[in-house]
């Protein structure tokens, strides 16, 4: 079996590097600012400003009534003259047992009390309970599980006898072509136009999609041609990614210790992901790095009774139950494949190396 057809994915490629480079699409500015994956001030500020009739975006109702044309059965009813959409809606602090309250990502209702609920998730995990809070909460809405892929949720199991409580929705799937659709509506309003084409790259890049029609093509036609090595190449993927992100946490780990002597630097485990520990602070911390769903760096601290003021400095954000600090934790930017080609992988330790660095300086 030869893999020739390798060398043709990679002018493709290098053709399509040169062209973004030349058309400025690499400038993104929600990864500049590192707000690739922020749930609540990224994607959820963006999603509801657009769903709310009375939005920043002047396109009035249309946004929503696309949305609603498109996800909900054609006897849904909503006035979408007096609707308004909220961010982060606080239910009720949750309970004990987290059968109430919480914070619903999106809402959107109506004066006549039609209402829709989402649930957005990139990669924060599912809390205990969520959807079915928010459903005992509004009995009668429409309840969205958002998705990067469009999974089902974690927490219900819906047997043969039963009804879902809620409807899948997609980034990907979903999402992306609404988002076109807004985009369209936007063709006289500039900047509006030029902030949604940039979220709708953000998204083919967080769901694994091709930007560049024109390549897509030609790469699908490569692989069709070569299906069979295409296959074993697809079925080892995974495999190597996360072999590389192994070796990045080693190779991370080696740095980190010949910097900090004085700290114990390893690498072990963290709720069942390879992550790099860190101990032997004075404060009796304790520090974990890894790659949280494959992609999602972050740092952990454990050990520490609250946050000092350089550590918010630093954007961590605590875990608490019953007032009671559980650990801190701080999401870095998104680790894409291509922070691992080779000629990006030594930058892209470098950045990590500063990341953890910064934490552990103020932890010394």
């Amino acid at each position: 079996m030869t893999f020739n057809f390798l060398s043709e994915i990679s002018r493709a490629t290098e053709m399509y590097r040169r062209h973004r480079k030349l058309s400025g699409e690499d400038f993104n500015i929600f990864s500049i600012m590192s707000m690739e994956s922020d749930e609540v001030f990224t994607h959820s500020a963006l999603l509801a400003e657009l769903l709310h009739p009375k939005g920043s975006h002047g396109l009035g109702t249309r946004p929503l009534e696309l949305f609603v044309q498109k996800f909900l059965d054609a006897d849904f009813k909503i006035n979408f003259e007096n609707a308004v959409c909220r961010k982060e809606d606080h239910i009720g602090f949750t309970n004990a047992d987290k059968t109430e309250g919480g914070r619903i990502d999106i809402v959107v209702k109506d004066l006549e009390g039609n209402v829709i609920l989402i649930e957005n998730k990139i990669y924060a995990a599912e809390q205990l309970n969520q959807l079915k809070r928010y459903k005992k909460q509004f009995p009668d809405a429409e309840l969205f599980y958002l998705t990067l892929d469009g999974k089902e949720s974690d927490q219900i199991t819906v047997g043969d006898d039963e009804s879902k409580i809620y409807r899948n929705l997609s980034y990907r799937d979903d999402i992306i072509p609404w988002i076109s659709k807004c985009t369209e509506l936007a063709h006289n309003k500039p900047m509006l136009r030029e902030v949604l084409n940039q979220y709708t790259f953000l998204l083919k890049k967080l769901t694994n999609q091709t930007t560049n029609i024109e390549m897509a093509e030609q790469i699908s036609k490569i692989i069709t041609d070569n299906f069979e090595a295409s296959l074993e190449i697809y079925r080892n993927f995974e495999k190597v990614s996360k072999e590389l992100k192994h070796n990045l946490l080693t190779d991370l780990a080696a740095e980190l210790k010949l910097k900090y002597p004085s700290l114990n630097v390893t690498v072990s485990e963290y709720k069942t992901v390879p992550a790099i520990h860190i101990t032997g602070f004075a404060k009796s911390a304790s520090l974990y790095f890894r790659f949280k769903s494959d992609k999602m760096p972050v740092i952990t601290l454990e050990g520490i009774a609250s946050l000092t003021q350089d550590l918010s400095k630093l954007s961590f954000k605590e875990h608490r139950v019953d007032q009671k600090v559980l650990n801190a934790w701080k999401m870095l930017p998104v680790l894409t494949e291509e922070k691992l080609f080779a000629d990006k992988l030594a930058q892209t330790r470098l950045d990590f190396n500063k990341d953890v660095s910064d934490v552990i300086d103020q932890l010394i």
